[in-house]
């Protein structure tokens, strides 16, 4: 178990304080199962644990995980995508690294 670092915008670790996202999806890989990380967001600092990290096409999780990465459908998860990816943007083909957390009890 390792204390390791995966930044968030203030949105997103807002949506992780509040318990309404459970996975990340990045280009790399940030940790294994057991590693654990922090989230702030205003004074409220979450401690987090990796569960489960696999790899999964960009269209998989937009169309059946927009939910747990705290998105209310899949065109908002595209719309964030391209926002925070602008150079290469959404590409549904794309393998990605989805990231499971939960709080650390």
């Amino acid at each position: 178990m390792t204390e390791i670092k995966i930044p968030f915008r203030e949105d997103m670790a807002e949506l992780i304080t509040v318990g309404r996202k459970k996975c990340t999806t990045r280009t790399e890989k940030y940790g294994d199962v057991g590693d654990t990380f922090p989230v702030k967001w205003k004074n409220i600092t979450t401690n987090l644990v990796l569960t489960h990290v696999e790899k999964k096409s960009l269209s998989f999780v937009a169309q059946f995980l927009h939910d747990p990465e705290g998105f209310e459908n899949a065109t908002d998860f595209v719309d964030i995508w391209n926002e925070i990816h602008p150079r290469k943007g959404f590409d549904p083909k794309a393998v990605k690294w989805v990231h499971w957390f939960e709080m650390v009890k």
